[in-house]
């Protein structure tokens, strides 16, 4: 590739009479072995224009971001990637290109080494932490900015893995990390900005280290408490008095390094306090560290951070990043006994001579508002703002002193009304104590002492505000009042729809009325029901659907003997079927058609072919969702196990209804039925599910020709839903144990600490832990093991792999579960492990051919799933039978084998 050549072309791209053709040409010749090595050549060469050079250096990360790793395509042509003899010359020569670039360059070649480390670390480039090694030895500063770049780029490869995936950035830290910590002990007496900003950089990599996982075995407590004495100083060291020039404006003071560099100080500080070192609130590997960090450093870092609060209060430049890092640590130490001890004597002097100021309406506030009022709302209502604003981390603050340590809200709310009654108080300190109240708001309204006197505060000093002639005063009584304006007017609007929201709660006392009988005057009230139903509740359909559950299910006789109640629950269901009222209120209507199927079997003969009808009709139109389309097939498949030959007769007789189609009704539905097996969840639909297809493969010679079409599909389709119900049920032993472990909590009137209490997540590891071995003890008694792994909010859960299905949890359970049927009785004598491995004992021993159209084409794995089903269908035949004899008064014990394993290869299943 002709070096020279190539720099022309690039020459050319910037030059918009040639752009287009020049980078015709460059996608043409980027694919040619030895383009891309050329043209990290062109980028470092200093005979080259540095346009030309950026131009080069934008075209070699986009090339390496788009085509450094190897595409695997399933079929079609391969597409384009670096060839390995390029990306080898590369990986030899990025990191000396970064350390030796210019700044202009520099920051985009990062960019091409974070993308190679992304790939290649550490299987094909090692030697990256060999070069950073040599020139992080180099003791030629010069050389320092660009290979800490590079160390950056690797670290932040790693920030968000978990822990058991950092082990290489791990090995790689154990060397560099003490070299790093060499270098920033060498550049810390020198206040120069170079030197200053390579600190700055040291102290990211450090963050980018420990901001998610604290590697124990690289960082001991030594090395620790070593990096921490020097973020310390950094923290604590005046910046130079240049920075005070009179002719920097406050956001170039901003950006300065020393600032720059005080600001990641604190933020290791406070995220290290945050996530490892505040004992009660850190997952179990950092509790024996959290109790060490705070013992040890509590004292010297609230020194540090007291000693820049004082200098804002005295009104010493402080920038906005370091005063919010400060508070947000301060505010995470409030909680603590011990840290508190040290805090408690400043506090109020902190609330009134720090707090208060921020949250005043302040000059630069002024002058925005004045100079770009819509710049001036985006800052203040900037949800991102938050996160870094020091008005958030004051408003925290206060509201953790106040809620949590006593004496500090009485204080607090003396402070405010003094200001709010001074005659000669300042409209924006007015402002501050009305902001400090209304972060206070919560916290008031739990209190008796104050709650009581809110209305008459509000018409003393609220209300009157409205008339002030300061616009900011106007915004902050309506930011006070916006809460409880937006209530009243909640309130208002429940009045005014009252009457309609008595529908709600009278369908809700019917159900409570009919849950354990139904007595004359109830049945009525189903008449009222179906009145109230075809005249204007067609919204309250789904509110109606747990009383009209109870009037099928509690007294099944007393509605089968009047056939207007089945007509009537026929008509809602037919007209909101047929209806425009949205996909879940349908789905609420064929599930209640399957609860009367399967509650009334055997007795409801003459009303199958028009539910069967109505359903098919349904799905013959649009259904955009796939639960409505499952609840449908359910319909049909609880009439397939009520009565196949009826079912499929009533289908047969509905075929000139629909389409013209030449395919049989049943046909199609059968196909559709097994296409959809995946979309069945939670145990009520698979158990169904799994018993229809037990019905239909077991009809012999009747079973409908579309069955021995898809004969190769149905036990596959059975295994994947046997699979389906083992997650269920083992999830279900874990939402069981949930439930008996919830407790009622109240958050009326919470109690402040005292001065020697931690405020902690009492919930936290030791219950987890409980949960767990109660989880793995209790699903044995339902046949499954569970091997239950709890894990808290700290848990590392920024994986890149959080929507790989191995994070499935099995407990899909349907909102329509709840309707239950005589199925999801543990009385029922319909076990569908049980029914299934009779059937397919039954079809084995009677006609073999249909026995090995059905299993001839399974693989080994679903062989190996199919023995465990039906080894798992006699442990549950075996329980079942001692339940009985136990539930019976005695129990006699036997010698009993249960198979573990089965022979497929022509091999009788049954024993």
């Amino acid at each position: 590739m002709d070096a020279r050549k190539l720099t022309e072309l690039l020459r050319a791209t910037i030059d918009p009479a040639q752009q287009k053709e020049a980078e015709g040409q460059l996608n043409q010749i980027h694919k040619i072995i030895g383009f891309a090595p050329t043209l990290l050549q062109v980028v470092m060469s200093n005979e080259v224009d540095m346009p030309v050079r950026q131009a080069g250096v934008i075209y070699l990360k986009n090339l390496i971001t788009s085509h450094w790793a190897d595409k695997e395509v399933e079929s079609g042509p391969i597409e384009f990637s670096i060839h390995e003899q390029d990306r080898a010359m590369i990986r030899d020569a990025i990191v000396d290109a970064v350390v030796h670039a210019p700044d202009l360059i520099r920051i985009q070649l990062a960019v091409c080494i974070s993308n190679i480390v992304k790939y290649d670390f550490p299987g094909r480039w090692t030697q990256i932490v060999d070069k950073i090694t040599i020139y992080l030895q180099n003791p030629d500063a010069a050389c320092w900015p660009g290979v800490l770049l590079a160390l950056q780029q690797l670290v932040k490869n790693f920030e968000y893995k978990k822990a058991e995936d950092r082990g290489p950035l791990n090995e790689a830290m154990n060397l560099l990390l003490p070299m790093i910590y060499q270098l920033i002990l060498r550049l810390l007496p020198d206040s120069s900005e170079q030197s200053v900003l390579l600190q700055k950089q040291i102290l990211k990599i450090f963050f980018a280290l420990t901001q998610y996982t604290l590697p124990l075995d690289l960082i001991s407590k030594e090395v620790f408490s070593q990096w921490m004495d020097v973020i310390r100083q950094i923290a604590d060291r005046p910046v130079p008095p240049e920075t005070n020039n009179p002719d920097l404006d406050d956001n170039e003071r901003v950006e300065l390094p020393w600032w720059k560099c005080k600001k990641w100080a604190l933020h290791i500080l406070h995220r290290v306090f945050e996530r490892y070192g505040s004992p009660g609130n850190v997952t179990k590997e950092y509790k024996e560290f959290s109790e060490w960090y705070l013992q040890t450093f509590s004292a010297g870092i609230l020194e540090v951070l007291l000693k820049i609060l004082d200098q804002y209060r005295r009104k010493i430049y402080i920038s906005p990043r370091v005063i919010q890092q400060s508070i947000n640590y301060i505010n995470q130490g409030v909680s603590h006994a011990f840290s508190w001890k040290f805090l408690k004597p400043h506090m109020f002097e902190i609330i009134r001579d720090v707090l208060f100021p921020i949250l005043s309406y302040s000059a630069a506030d002024e002058e925005l508002w004045n100079t770009d009022p819509y710049e001036y709302i985006r800052v203040k209502f900037d949800i991102f703002e938050d996160f870094v604003s020091p008005v958030t981390a004051a408003q925290t603050l206060l509201h953790s002193a106040c809620r949590k340590r006593k004496d500090m809200l009485q204080k607090t709310m003396q402070f405010c009304l003094e200001v709010l009654t001074s005659p000669n108080a300042d409209p924006r300190q007015k402002d501050g104590a009305l902001h400090m109240i209304g972060s206070l708001a919560d916290v008031l309204l739990k209190k008796k002492v104050y709650k009581e006197q809110m209305d008459k505060m509000l018409l003393q000093y609220v209300f009157p505000e409205f008339n002030s002639p300061h616009g900011h005063m106007r915004a902050r009584i309506n930011v006070l009042l916006l809460n409880h304006l937006a209530q009243t007017l909640f309130t208002m609007f429940t009045c005014i729809c009252t009457y309609f929201q008595f529908y709600e709660e009278a369908l809700s006392l019917v159900y409570d009325l009919t849950g354990k009988g139904i007595s004359e005057d109830m049945w009525k009230v189903l008449e009222l029901m179906y009145q109230l139903f075809q005249k204007d509740g067609f919204d309250y359909f789904t509110d109606m659907m747990p009383a009209l559950h109870n009037y099928i299910t509690v007294d099944t006789q007393a509605f089968l003997s009047n056939e207007n109640h089945v007509l009537a629950m026929f008509n809602m269901c037919k007209t909101v079927l047929t209806g425009d009222g949205g996909e879940d209120p349908e789905c609420h209507a064929a599930k209640l058609l399957e609860v009367i199927i399967l509650q009334c079997k055997g007795r409801i003969d003459q009303c199958i072919p028009s539910l069967v009808q109505l359903v098919l009709e349904r799905l013959m139109r649009e259904v955009k969702t796939s639960e409505l389309r499952t609840m449908c097939l359910q319909v049909v498949i609880a009439a397939l196990y009520y009565n196949p030959a009826l079912c499929l007769e009533t289908m047969d007789r509905l075929q000139g209804n629909f389409d013209q189609s030449t395919e049989p009704l049943a046909s199609r539905f059968i196909k559709q039925w097994i296409n959809d097996t995946d979309c069945f969840l939670g145990l009520h639909d698979r158990k169904l599910c799994v018993l229809g297809l037990c019905t239909l493969i077991s009809m012999g010679p009747a079973r409908p020709p579309a069955v021995n079409e898809c004969a190769t599909q149905i036990i596959p389709s059975l295994i994947l839903l046997f699979e389906g119900l083992k997650r269920a049920y083992a999830a279900k032993v874990t939402d069981g144990d949930d439930d008996d472990e919830n407790e009622e909590e109240s958050d009326i009137d919470e109690d402040v600490l005292s001065s020697d209490e931690d405020d902690i997540d009492d919930a936290n590891q030791e219950y987890l832990e409980k949960l767990q071995d109660k989880i793995t003890r209790t699903s044995a008694q339902h046949g499954f093991n569970v091997n239950a792994t709890i894990q808290d909010g700290h848990g590392d859960h920024r994986s890149d792999d959080d929507d790989d299905d191995s994070e499935y949890d099995g407990n899909e359970e349907t909102a329509l579960e709840s309707y239950t049927t005589p199925l999801d009785s543990e009385d029922s004598n319909q076990d569908e492990y049980i029914v299934f491995k009779e059937v397919i004992q039954n079809i084995e021993r009677t006609d073999m051919a249909w026995y090995r159209a059905l299993t001839s084409l399974l693989s080994p794995e679903q062989e190996k799933a199919l023995q465990e089903i039906i080894l798992l269908a006699d442990q549950r035949k075996a329980a079942l039978e001692s339940k009985r004899i136990e539930q019976s008064g005695g129990y006699v014990f036997h010698l009993q084998t249960v198979p573990t394993s089965f022979n497929f290869g022509g091999t009788p299943l049954s024993r």
